[in-house]
């Protein structure tokens, strides 16, 4: 027996926050499957001057490991509108557009 898969994690961003009726709208989603670990890549600069006076410094990101493959997802909004994948190349990262439709009748 193996165990379930836990739930895929999501987050979703605009490219704008605030829009207008008929405006393009860019929406991308990050998104993780349960296999995805994560590992911690730092990264050095050192750099020294004409005088020889050096300097370094550090920073650190997160790498994701482990997922084999891209998700398949959709995105919809309150207003009823259609959005188009317009890229989920990068395992991780889909992008998708779409048009901001009239608000329903309240």
């Amino acid at each position: 027996m193996t165990s379930p898969a836990g739930t895929p994690t999501l987050s979703v961003a605009t490219d704008q926050p605030t829009y207008n009726v008929g405006d393009a709208i860019t929406v991308t989603v990050t998104y993780a499957d349960s296999t995805v670990t994560s590992t911690t890549l730092t990264v050095t600069a050192n750099f020294t001057d004409q005088a020889g006076n050096a300097a370094s410094a550090t920073t650190t990101a997160q790498v994701n490991t482990s997922q084999t493959g891209a998700m398949d997802g959709t995105v919809t909004d309150s207003f009823g509108g259609t959005y188009t994948e317009s890229s989920n190349d990068q395992v991780g990262t889909a992008v998708f557009t779409g048009t901001v439709g009239t608000p329903p009748a309240g």
